[in-house]
């Protein structure tokens, strides 16, 4: 497994405008969403990372916009690079 931080913005704005720096935003296709989370343990209980019970389950779509701070859900994602040439930029 690996974890992949995606943030093409910084590419975007920072890098892809220096000159040499080569294309590196390549299109994807999310083939299965995971939420990977634990339940919310009550205000006297503390666990450590090891005792909390996460749970996996498949998703249709994320829902990373409406999580309340401190409790943001992480995502496993089976992604299949699509066969297109990298860009400089993200086309909208």
């Amino acid at each position: 497994m690996v974890h992949l931080g995606i943030d093409p913005f910084v590419f975007r704005d920072r890098h892809a405008g220096v000159p040499g720096v080569p294309e590196a935003i390549y299109r994807w296709r999310i083939t299965r969403i995971r939420e990977h989370t634990a339940p919310e343990p009550p205000r006297d209980v503390w666990r450590s990372f090891e005792e909390t019970p996460w749970t996996v389950r498949d998703v249709s779509k994320t829902a990373a916009w409406n999580t309340r701070p401190g409790f943001e859900t992480t995502y496993l994602m089976d992604c299949e690079r699509l066969n297109q040439a990298p860009v400089r930029g993200v086309e909208t």
